[in-house]
């Protein structure tokens, strides 16, 4: 076998077969690898894409939450947001205080939970804000049949209801924890 394979080199069409073959095969593998280095740089462009997307995202939902709260009835836009008179009259009408009362020890410990070591004032309120979003999850089946027909008969959106409770819980929990309100707009990475 060893002496064919000598015999076709030493041919000039063996010779040539073979160039030709070993040049296709070099052009085939240069081929492959340019695929290969092709495909990474179209994941590394695609990953860029998506870490783009993912900051416009992000930049998309801090102003939806912006624009909520300026536009929200029951709260004041100024930083510490603070609940209206209309605010504090809507959360009189459905008795929000009696409901985080009820509730208060849950809602506390979910607060706790939540917190770094670092934490602020303004983490806290963006907690608390978060546990707002949610008043749903923290009220009876009747509770919140009540503020349902309630923000129907006002004209309210529901909606409308996440950033009283997020203030509600957040006023309750800094009177507990003897927190100034104030401290917040120091922490507010926006105001830097």
């Amino acid at each position: 076998m060893l002496y064919l394979v000598k015999e076709i080199f030493k041919s000039p069409a063996g010779s040539f077969g073979s160039m030709f073959a070993l040049c296709c095969l070099i052009f085939f593998l240069v081929y492959k690898a340019g695929k290969i280095v092709e495909r990474f740089r179209v994941v590394d462009v695609l990953k860029g894409s998506i870490d783009k997307i993912k900051e416009d995202i992000s930049e998309i939902k801090a102003f939806i939450q912006v624009f909520k709260q300026s536009n929200n009835p029951f709260a004041q836009a100024q930083s510490p947001i603070s609940l209206t008179e209309v605010g504090s009259r809507v959360s009189d009408d459905i008795n929000v205080k009696r409901i985080i009362d009820k509730n208060w020890g849950a809602l506390e410990k979910r607060i706790k939970s939540e917190l770094k070591k670092d934490f602020n004032p303004y983490n806290i309120q963006e907690i608390c804000f978060e546990i707002g979003e949610k008043y749903s999850k923290i009220t009876s089946e009747e509770e919140f049949d009540f503020i349902k027909n309630y923000a129907f008969k006002k004209g309210y959106n529901l909606s409308d209801f996440d950033l009283l409770f997020g203030v509600m819980i957040r006023d309750n929990f800094f009177e507990k924890e003897r927190i100034n309100i104030k401290n917040i707009d120091t922490y507010d990475p926006n105001k830097k």
